[in-house]
Parts: structure tokens; C-alpha cells; sequence
């Protein structure tokens, strides 16, 4: 936008997954102001702008500043809206029930549409490969017990729901005499490759049972 920083064009934003609106909305809010607000639908910012006061103090631009403008944008959007806005930039979203629950699971995380694709990812891809001095530090042979206990919990399991998977873990807990962080770490990062993610009873919940069971095996099997 700007030629002293490097002039990129408003395409470049599409691509990262800038919401139009919120675009607008950000460049408005650079040279006028209404009170403290700062998020407006575009029709109540027409009817409102004759009523702003222009800014006299030179803009800066910030891409800090627009992500935050989309999240909020973002957050403005239902789950059937977001989908349609994903779909032409994702290889992984489509108009289906397994892709609005993992986007309910996942948006918080993210700023733009292009943040979706990547933080959705260990949802509909096989993981992978773990870097391997996380993994030798997260699955230690205490990691692995607790593990190994879990797969058997999972797999007793008749009701696959985020309730039911919390008391599973809890039982782990108690019968291990283990902390949740215990259990938590070498759990989230067997299922999601990652050592962040959202809550892991509702990221299990979200995988699906043969899922989460298989990814548990697998890690399993390499230290069993």
C-alpha cells in the first residue's frame, strides 16, 4: 500500500486471506475516526462517516493492525459464512458438518483465512513427522505408560464426546497418579504433531475416535 514499504497491491492482501471489509474498514479508520469505535458493517459506516472527524496526524500503516481488523471481521462471520470464504483457500474445507466443527474448534486461532488452511491441517492430513528433540523430550518412558493406558481407555469406549474423553483422562489420572500436564502434553502432540492446539478432549472429540486410536498406535508403536 505503501510505495516507502515496499507497495504491495490489495491483490497480495486477497491472497493472504484479508477480508475486503475489513480492509476498508482499516484503511478508513487510518485517515477518520468515529468516537472509539472501530468496526463497522459498510452500510452504517456510510451513514456515519459524514458525522466522523478526518484525521490530521500522518497514518501509519500496520499489518499487525490488519490482522487484528480481519480476526475481528472474522468473529462477526457464522460458521456457513466462514466456510464459503474458506472454500477458495483451502484444499480441506468444504460445505459439510466435519469441517464447520473443526472450524468452531480452530478459529479463535486465527486472523486470516490463510490461517484456517494451516492450523486445520492435523485434522485432515496424516502428521507430520515430529521434530525429534521434542519428541525425545515429550515421550519418555513415563509419557509412553500413560499413553498406552489411554489407547486402552479410548478403546473401551462407547461414546466418543468431549465429556466422555475428559472423565477418560481423568481416569488415567487417577489411576497413574499423574497431573493433567502429564497426561496433556505427550497426548495433544501423539494426535496432533503439534505441542499446541486447541483443548485436546474436544480435539479428539473433533478427529473421531478411530483417528485418535490410530495416531496413539502409531506413536506407540515405535516405543513399545
Amino acid at each position: 500500500m505503501s510505495k516507502r514499504q515496499g507497495a504491495v497491491s490489495v491483490f497480495d492482501y486477497k491472497e493472504m486471506g484479508v477480508l475486503p471489509e475489513a480492509l476498508l474498514g482499516y484503511l478508513t479508520r487510518l485517515g477518520w475516526s468515529y468516537g472509539d469505535q472501530e468496526i463497522f458493517e459498510f452500510l452504517e459506516l456510510i451513514e456515519k462517516f459524514k458525522d466522523g472527524k478526518m484525521n490530521n496526524a500522518p497514518a501509519t500503516f500496520s499489518l499487525n493492525k490488519v490482522s487484528w481488523f480481519n480476526k475481528e471481521y472474522l468473529s462477526n462471520l457464522n460458521e456457513k459464512d466462514l466456510i464459503l470464504r474458506l472454500i477458495p483457500f483451502s484444499k480441506h474445507f468444504q460445505n459439510d458438518d466435519y469441517s464447520i466443527e473443526v472450524i468452531k474448534l480452530i478459529r479463535e486461532r486465527c486472523a486470516l483465512l490463510s490461517d484456517f488452511e494451516q492450523e486445520a491441517r492435523y485434522f485432515y492430513e496424516n502428521l507430520e513427522e515430529i521434530d525429534p528433540d521434542i519428541k525425545s523430550k515429550i515421550f519418555n518412558d513415563k509419557a509412553i505408560s500413560i499413553l498406552e493406558k489411554l489407547s486402552e481407555e479410548f478403546q473401551a469406549m462407547n461414546s466418543w464426546t468431549s465429556k466422555s474423553i475428559h472423565e477418560a483422562i481423568n481416569r488415567t489420572m487417577k489411576i497413574l497418579d499423574v497431573g493433567m500436564a502429564d497426561v496433556g502434553k505427550p497426548l495433544r502432540l501423539a494426535i496432533t504433531g503439534r505441542m499446541n492446539s486447541p483443548s485436546v478432549d474436544k480435539t479428539s472429540e473433533v478427529l473421531g475416535q478411530d483417528k485418535v486410536i490410530k495416531r496413539l498406535s502409531d506413536v506407540l508403536d515405535k516405543f513399545l
